[in-house]
């Protein structure tokens, strides 16, 4: 592992903080086969992790292949050169879900502090003129 991979496992979302109540899925044989197939390559991780890492992952790319639109103005950074936009697209819309929907799972499992989520925001460099 190198140094610079840290930054991405240190500033990762702590998934090992888990729903109170229990979820089950019927999967389609293929993908179950891979998930078994998956713990035997891993087998210090149990089904639990690895199909949180899976899901995790997956829900990381679809956001980010949502897309977005500049809303109202809410702030102007003139020392960086950026202007932050509230995002009115479908990838904002979601965030805002995320957020609400994490808040209520968090209050049902006692937790005391809120971890964070992605802003429902886009950053626009300013153009030079």
């Amino acid at each position: 592992m190198k140094s610079r991979d840290l930054v991405q496992i240190f500033e990762a979302p702590d998934l090992s903080i888990l729903t109170p109540k229990q979820m089950s899925f019927r999967l389609p044989l293929i993908v179950a086969a891979k998930l078994a197939a998956l713990q035997r390559l891993y087998p210090n991780k149990t089904k639990t992790e690895v199909v949180g890492y899976l899901l995790a992952s997956a829900l990381d790319e679809f956001e980010e292949a949502l897309p977005s639109q500049q809303g109202d103005l809410l702030e102007s950074n003139t020392v960086l050169d950026f202007d932050i936009f509230l995002d009115e697209g479908t990838k904002g819309i979601f965030r805002s879900y995320v957020e609400d929907a994490l808040r209520d799972l968090e209050k049902e499992a006692g937790v005391k502090e809120p971890m964070k989520v992605a802003a429902p925001v886009l950053y626009v460099k300013k153009e030079n003129k």
